[in-house]
């Protein structure tokens, strides 16, 4: 069993469907809405990508009381299961059309840590930063990086996952709003308690915690977290482990275990 880990906050993105359940429907956004990411100055605001723009107001959202110097030695793991999907779209687009000519520019913005570098840069961080990548599994896969992360080495962590739409050439294999989450984890309760206690389990008997989120986004695995940390909820909540991406290991359970 891993050591629990403390919520200190938490934060979330997305934009308003028929399918959003009653409990998410309030921190929806508009179709159509940006993020705000305020973390980002204008200039780089107006040249992000929307998921980089998701990951800076899920991460505003957990970081918002803290001064500039605390924000900079703040520890984060990006994850993104599709990553930079509509700015690699508009690189293959570019490659099939005219002169096969690329975009510099976007081709640096289409690689998967690219949303990390331009926050790192933001926040003048030079901390510990990872992005990760495991399909359905990226949200199980960022929490036991946070959690060996805080066993080694306590203090916080704050833990970002996001996702953009499915561009258009694959909206009708893999329809996919956009959504983005984001905790701020810590290895102790700290001295005011406000925290949940979140921990990690390698087995569990229950069964996962299903929403009506009818999304197709791998972020969305984690969706039953926040709904038991908005409502305070105690829940046992088993996400698809890392493990499972090779199908000749047998895969063990990673449940989420909240107490009240």
């Amino acid at each position: 069993m891993m050591p629990p880990m403390y919520v200190r906050a938490i934060g979330l993105w997305t934009l308003a469907a028929p399918s959003l359940p009653e409990w998410l429907a309030p921190y929806a956004h508009a179709p159509g809405t940006l993020p705000g990411a305020r973390l980002l100055s204008t200039r780089a605001r107006g040249r992000s990508s929307m998921l980089t723009r998701m990951f800076a107001e899920v991460l505003e959202q957990v970081t918002s009381g803290d001064a500039v110097g605390a924000r900079s030695a703040l520890p984060m793991v990006f994850g993104s299961g599709n990553g930079e999907l509509q700015t690699t779209s508009v690189l293959l687009h570019m490659m099939n059309t005219d002169d096969g000519a690329l975009s510099p520019a976007r081709f640096q913005a289409s690689v998967h840590n690219a949303a990390a570098g331009q926050l790192s840069m933001a926040l003048h961080s030079r901390g510990f930063a990872t992005c990760l990548a495991a399909g359905s599994a990226t949200a199980a896969a960022c929490l036991e990086e946070a959690s060996v992360y805080l066993a080694l080495h306590g203090g916080e962590i704050v833990v970002a996952l996001a996702d953009e739409s499915a561009p258009d050439f694959m909206a009708s294999l893999a329809p996919c709003q956009p959504l983005a989450l984001a905790l701020r984890l810590a290895a102790s309760s700290g001295s005011d308690g406000a925290a949940m206690r979140l921990r990690l389990t390698e087995a569990a008997p229950s069964a996962f915690a299903e929403t009506a989120l009818a999304v197709v986004n791998p972020c969305a695995a984690a969706l039953p977290l926040w709904q038991a940390l908005l409502e305070r909820r105690a829940a046992t909540l088993r996400l698809t482990s890392l493990w499972a991406c090779n199908a000749a290991v047998e895969p063990p359970d990673l449940a989420l275990k909240v107490p009240t």
